[in-house]
């Protein structure tokens, strides 16, 4: 798959995980933004030079699907990410959008 074709693919899956999660959590959903998204990291890849976040830059991470996901900055969603039915409503959103997206690719 090119390099472009497989960003979209990745942005798809991680438009469908974060619009999940928003409407389990009722947490704002602010879109995706990519790892070489100005201000948003400052890891360069050795082997490309180009910014990327070390935990999902293809060089470090070989899995096949990358995405970080960043749930929540703030007071609201402190109190949410850390009560356990707030984990069980976004493992469980994650885990839903996964299993239909995964079906659809098949």
């Amino acid at each position: 798959m090119r390099l472009a074709a497989f960003c979209c693919f990745l942005k798809e899956l991680a438009e469908i995980l974060v619009k999940a999660i928003s409407e389990a959590s009722g947490l704002e959903n602010r879109g995706v933004l990519f790892d070489y998204t100005t201000g948003r990291n400052d890891y360069r890849c050795v082997a490309t030079g180009k910014l990327a976040f070390y935990s999902i830059d293809e060089n470090v991470n070989t899995a096949p699907y990358r995405v970080l996901l960043e749930i929540g900055d703030n007071g609201v969603s402190r109190e949410l990410l850390q009560s356990p039915e707030g984990q069980q409503k976004i493992g469980a959103a994650i885990k839903k959008a996964l299993i239909q997206w995964m079906k659809g690719k098949k």
